[in-house]
């Protein structure tokens, strides 16, 4: 769709990173600004650019362009995403915990919306303005504390705004229900081009038929091995599939979707589930994206799939696999790990965690957080060597099962880190290690910027300085946005020069 736009010049600004979901995004536009990186909860590494300073890069485009006769920009804003921080500046009386947080968020990023508006050209008032969500977020709506693992519309349901410019003649078809896939065409339309591919339509021509939409969920069978639900609607009803469970909800008259009607009205759910079927025959199966990027959590964090996973379950393996409704306590213990770990108490996190021993070979998100509390646990200084030592052998095997078992590329660098920590506490075998299983993945693989850091620490460690500033170098060139890997350098090459 970019492509079409071919006499406009467009900028990309974004507080998260492209190369995160697909690198190929950045390259449909003129200028991509792509976010830096800084630390959001508890040490837990995105690349996350503030709603302010998005604003700030967008304007900045703006006023640099200011001679251009066409421009596309698209202003991507994240804030309100898990973990939600409260804003100094947020009104006085949001609620306490999670859902004050998420306000402060939308408050903030309404603020930076505003403030975008204001320093376009007339106020914006000739801009073709297009404002979409991606999705909600459960905030505990039907047991949901973010989103990604159910289809109920406190996470499908979102704000959309669609305010044509002053100088746009002609009056707009009356206001329906859209959907997101309907974005894209209806700015290629205003901007002159038709009759393009794809299942959405134009909003600012009447409808070329009833109302049929469909949404899907993979997040759960790539992140825990839980079922994919696909959910089917009208402008009535919706149904809801995934496991061996199905539910048919009236999403218009019950906007909670509190009552399910499956059992009253198993011929309209019969007939929406006909028409799911007919939309992903006529759609064709795209595969999903599979996991890259640093041995963060932004993979998991974007439900990408690793490279061994199946892009999605046969219809009969899915409904043998539990549906994510019913692992709820497991979830649970998960979000609540997370936000442990957000706040600074990975030993707590830990422990529920281990309780969940049993599941956790079988469940990647489980194995990546355990893991990942473990290790942050172990770097507390009261504890003895010993027993951090312990800590993080217990933390790496969870990251080697994570990495063999479930082919997840991160599994790998997150195994060497804990390694790199026992270099610390004076294990130089450790060392040796990393350079081994290191050069064995670059070898086979390739490695990430994080597999070449490791290594080079390592061979510092060892006492091969020529060859860590090799692959630090090889690091940076890799993530050149990392301070950490930048510092690593001029400190090694400084090393190497004082020799």
């Amino acid at each position: 769709a970019l492509a079409s736009l071919q006499h406009f010049r467009k900028l990309l600004t974004t507080c998260t990173d492209a190369r995160d979901f697909d690198a190929s995004v950045a390259l449909d536009f003129d200028i991509y600004k792509s976010a830096g990186w800084n630390a959001k909860g508890g040490g837990v590494l995105f690349r996350e650019r503030d709603a302010e300073a998005v604003t700030d890069k967008a304007l900045a485009y703006v006023r640099e362009s200011a001679r251009e006769e066409r421009r596309f920009l698209f202003v991507h804003y994240f804030d309100a995403h898990f973990p939600y921080e409260r804003r100094p500046d947020a009104p006085k009386g949001l609620p306490e915990g999670a859902v004050g947080d998420y306000l402060s968020e939308i408050v903030a990023v309404d603020r930076a919306v505003g403030r975008l508006m204001a320093g376009l050209p007339a106020g914006g008032a000739d801009a073709f303005v297009v404002v979409f969500g991606d999705h909600g977020e459960g905030l505990g709506d039907h047991g949901e504390a973010t989103h990604g693992y159910f289809l109920h519309d406190s996470v499908l349901r979102v704000p959309l705004i669609v305010r044509p410019g002053r100088t746009r003649s002609g009056d707009l078809p009356p206001a329906r229900p859209a959907r997101l896939a309907d974005v894209a065409p209806t700015i290629l339309d205003a901007a002159g081009v038709t009759g393009t591919p794809g299942e959405g339509e134009s909003l600012l021509r009447p409808a070329r038929g009833p109302f049929r939409d469909r949404a899907e969920s993979l997040y759960a069978f790539y992140q825990h091995h839980y079922a994919r639900l696909r959910a089917s609607r009208d402008d009535e009803l919706k149904l809801i599939e995934g496991g061996a469970r199905s539910e048919l909800r009236a999403w218009r008259s019950d906007p909670k979707e509190s009552i399910d009607l499956m059992a009253e009205r198993p011929i309209e759910a019969a007939r929406l589930r006909a028409l799911l079927f007919e939309a992903l025959a006529a759609a064709g199966a795209d595969a999903a994206p599979s996991l890259g990027g640093p041995a963060d959590v932004s993979g998991p964090y974007h439900g990408a799939r690793s490279p061994s996973s199946p892009v999605e379950p046969t219809e009969d393996e899915n409904r043998k696999l539990p549906h994510p409704a019913d692992k709820a306590d497991v979830l649970r213990d998960l979000d609540s790990a997370r936000i442990l770990v957000q706040r600074g108490e990975p030993a707590r996190a830990a422990l529920i965690l281990r309780a969940r021993a049993a599941e956790r070979d079988a469940n990647p998100a489980l194995l990546l957080w355990t893991g990942r509390a473990i290790r942050e646990a172990a770097a507390d200084l009261r504890l003895s060597d010993d027993v951090r030592r312990k800590e993080l052998i217990e933390a790496g095997e969870n990251f080697r099962l994570l990495a063999e078992r479930h082919g997840d590329p991160r599994g790998l660098d997150l195994e060497l880190l804990c390694l790199r920590d026992r270099t610390k506490l004076g294990e130089v075998r450790a060392a040796d290690e990393i350079v081994r299983k290191a050069s064995a993945e670059i070898a086979a693989r390739g490695g990430t910027g994080l597999t070449f850091a490791l290594r080079g620490l390592a061979k510092e460690t060892l006492g091969n300085l020529a060859g860590a500033v090799d692959d630090l170098e090889n690091a940076a060139r890799r993530e050149p946005e990392d301070p950490n890997i930048s510092a690593d350098l001029a400190r090694v090459r400084g090393l190497l020069k004082s020799k």
